[in-house]
């Protein structure tokens, strides 16, 4: 009898923060001797590991997480498919739409089982590879499954779902929205030149059940909304069409959605960029074929009434799987230099030597620490941020001192309340 998987999490688009179970089966104590279960994984059609696993203490079978031996080949790709800062994206190509690099954002796992056993109890062991195989998709995300705050994807064909972000309905409160503008969209408040992507799972339901977005829906306020305008998801525009993705980096699909995103865009021709006309705001979800909604809006509104210079932005990747972004910090931002002097304890010779005259020292470290400051920060944003403070992947961004993009370390921050539900917020972060 061959090994084989008898349960596993099956053909999906599965977070990596979640583990991984395979139970394996096929180990016969009578005949066969010193058995191991082989187990070999193949990330994105390289081979990453061999384990030989012993059957579980009082079990023919054996069980393993999958997690830990693919972990490490998950990063937030800060790079697009044209080498450049995800955010910037597009930066030359001109498309409208973003593949994350191999071995980035989501990978194709394969695993396969065999086994390796002796037929008598002094023989050698023989391996055979490869009697059974299981493939899944895994992404660095979280799939949220609360009622109400689902995570963003495409599958359902309705419009109260969200994209890959952490970013709520009520994350900003617009009280002058204008009657277009209904209370289940998701409004980002944004600078005429500012950055920001929209990721998305594309799938064709092979790996999750329902409808695929196939198209982009635009519109543009100046200040009456224009009509609407449809962007086909394909190559030709830099994505993989959904219904024929078999690569990793086909699973996630980045969306160019700020201002100087859109500016960028020549592929496809979009009438009304925001650069091009005198805009109050815009918005874009994903529909299907039939223009169905599969997504909400996303809804960007011009920052207006402050002309304050050194404006910054900071980009992480969120606990849904996408990129998130916020740049409200208000005009206090500034930098400075942080000198810490690090000593080094000689070993005492005898017990009468006091420990404080061994203290030598050794280097002084050098820091430059961005402090970014908010005094009219909302609950929502609020709740923004605290993602941000927990993502392992931190970028600032400077809107007035160029296009470099900044990996940094949240080191500290705090919140203060303040009156009609507002907070103060600070934020040091150093160079990565």
């Amino acid at each position: 009898m061959a090994a084989s998987i008898s349960s596993s999490p099956g053909s999906i688009l599965a977070p990596i923060c979640e583990r991984l179970w395979y139970t394996l089966t096929g180990y016969i104590p009578a005949s066969q001797y010193k058995y191991r279960y082989v187990i070999d994984i193949y990330v994105d059609g390289t081979q990453v590991a061999r384990v030989l696993r012993s059957p579980d203490p009082g079990s023919n079978d054996a069980k393993f997480n999958l997690r830990p031996l693919i972990e490490e080949y998950l990063i937030g790709d800060p790079e697009g498919d044209t080498s450049f800062p995800l955010f910037s994206t597009p930066a030359v190509t001109g498309d409208l739409f973003d593949k994350p690099a191999i071995q980035s954002e989501c990978v194709k796992v394969e695993v396969k089982i065999g086994e390796s056993l002796a037929s008598t109890a002094t023989g050698e062991p023989v391996l055979t590879a490869n009697q059974d195989t299981e493939t899944l998709y895994v992404w660095n995300g979280e799939i949220r499954r609360e009622s109400g705050r689902p995570i963003a994807d495409f599958y359902l064909a309705n419009d109260n779902r969200y994209l890959l972000s952490d970013r709520e309905p009520d994350t900003y409160r617009w009280p002058e929205a204008p009657a277009a503008i209904d209370s289940s969209s998701i409004v980002v408040p944004i600078w005429e030149d500012s950055y920001y992507v929209l990721s998305f799972l594309n799938d064709n339901g092979t790996y999750a059940s329902g409808q695929a977005a196939t198209k982009v829906e635009y519109v543009i306020a100046t200040p009456t909304e224009s009509a609407s305008q449809y962007a086909t998801i394909n190559a030709t525009s830099g994505a993989a069409t959904p219904g024929g993705t078999v690569d990793a980096n086909q699973k996630v699909i980045r969306l160019a959605a700020g201002p100087a995103n859109l500016d960028a865009v020549t592929d496809p021709v979009l009438t009304d960029l925001p650069g091009s006309v005198n805009w109050t705001y815009y918005k874009l979800r994903l529909v299907d074929n039939s223009n169905v909604a599969m997504s909400r809006w996303y809804v960007f509104v011009k920052r207006t009434g402050c002309t304050k210079e050194n404006r910054y932005a900071l980009f992480w990747k969120s606990e849904a799987g996408g990129w998130d972004g916020f740049d409200g910090f208000d005009g206090v931002t500034f930098h400075e230099d942080q000198y810490q002097r690090k000593f080094y304890r000689q070993q005492p010779i005898t017990s009468l030597e006091q420990w404080e005259a061994t203290l030598k020292p050794a280097q002084v470290i050098t820091d430059q620490v961005y402090k970014l400051t908010s005094r009219f920060l909302q609950a929502g944003e609020h709740r923004l941020l605290r993602s941000c403070f927990r993502s392992k992947e931190v970028y600032l961004h400077s809107l007035d001192g160029g296009e470099e993009f900044l990996p940094v370390v949240i080191k500290a921050t705090s919140f203060t309340p303040q009156p009609k539900g507002l907070f103060n917020v600070t934020v040091d972060c150093t160079l990565a």
